[in-house]
């Protein structure tokens, strides 16, 4: 009975320590998990002030785009009234 008992003692201390080594390696991939999380957020933040940054790229280019068309009709309508202007019409 006492060498029993020895035993599962010993066992239970191997337990215990099996525990422990678990419990540190889950400690240490969570303190892993928690930095790689802040890593994926601060990416995130780089990435979203990165496609703001081009949605006013575009909305600026789609302005310019609409300013050349109105400036280009309107050179368009002016070299047209420069050619009715001076049209000379035989006698």
């Amino acid at each position: 009975l006492q060498t029993r008992l020895c035993q599962l003692e010993n066992t239970l201390q191997e337990r215990e320590q099996l525990v422990s080594n678990l419990q540190s390696q889950v400690d240490g991939a969570a303190g892993l998990e928690a930095s790689k999380f802040a890593e994926l957020e601060e990416q995130l933040q780089v990435a979203s002030e990165r496609l703001q940054h081009v949605d006013n790229i575009e909305t600026k280019y789609r302005q310019i785009l609409e300013d050349n068309k109105l400036l280009y009709n309107q050179v368009q309508d002016l070299k047209g009234s420069i050619r009715v202007f001076c049209r000379i019409r035989p006698v």
